[in-house]
């Protein structure tokens, strides 16, 4: 990634432009779809869910799209997470949780028609 583009998405961030962009909320949906709209961290499904980037998106804007830069984590747990300045604790669980989930599979019902 160039520095133009680094910096185009380092602006987008800052005045929260890059929330409505089609590629982000791509990206949000399949995080939720990976956990299973499940938080990662207290287990809590649906909901008022967000994507959390694990690797800082400002930081490291290269990485903002990769699907095992993010987890679901619902609104109280993300909240918690940032106020206690928690994101270094827990990067190393969270990768290791982004790299193992997998979507789970949609199951069909089969109705017989009478």
């Amino acid at each position: 990634m160039d520095a133009k583009t680094r910096a185009r998405i380092r602006k987008q961030i800052s005045d929260k432009t890059i929330y409505t962009k089609k590629r982000y909320i791509n990206w949000r949906l399949k995080i939720f779809k990976r956990d299973r709209y499940t938080c990662q961290l207290c287990g809590k499904t649906g909901g008022s869910l967000q994507a959390h980037h694990i690797i800082s998106k400002y930081k490291y804007p290269s990485k903002i799209y990769e699907i095992n830069n993010g987890i679901t984590l619902c609104y109280n747990c993300h909240n918690k997470l940032h106020k206690e300045k928690k994101e270094k604790y827990w990067a190393r669980k969270f990768k290791q949780l982004a790299k193992t989930n997998k979507p789970k599979p949609r199951i069909r019902r089969i109705r017989k028609i009478k």
